[in-house]
């Protein structure tokens, strides 16, 4: 998946996805750039908790990792909100111009 998959970079997040079979399923990669442990887990259930509240963001089959690089535990609840809600808008996109 990771090697195959494509990408979409928006700084300080990375998405790879392709179409899968069945309902979305995702991925949250805490980088080892996000100094302490602590930070990294914050910023994974951040991002899980707003693909829960938002399900349709990222609608369809569809196989997602998301990896948090350096700078994302920086991000606030509303920016990393508005930065998914962007992403999930440019993967439907793309993954519908595909099939």
């Amino acid at each position: 998946m990771i090697t195959g998959g494509n990408r979409l970079r928006m700084v300080p997040l990375t998405f790879i996805f392709q179409p899968g079979t069945a309902e979305v399923r995702a991925v949250v990669i805490g980088r080892r750039q996000v100094q302490s442990a602590v930070r990294r887990n914050r910023i994974r259930r951040r991002i899980r908790e707003l693909l829960r509240l938002h399900p349709a963001w990222f609608a369809g089959s569809l196989n997602l990792v998301i990896r948090a690089g350096e700078g994302s535990e920086q991000l606030g609840f509303r920016r990393l909100e508005a930065l998914l809600e962007q992403a999930g808008k440019k993967i439907g996109r793309k993954v519908s111009r595909d099939e």
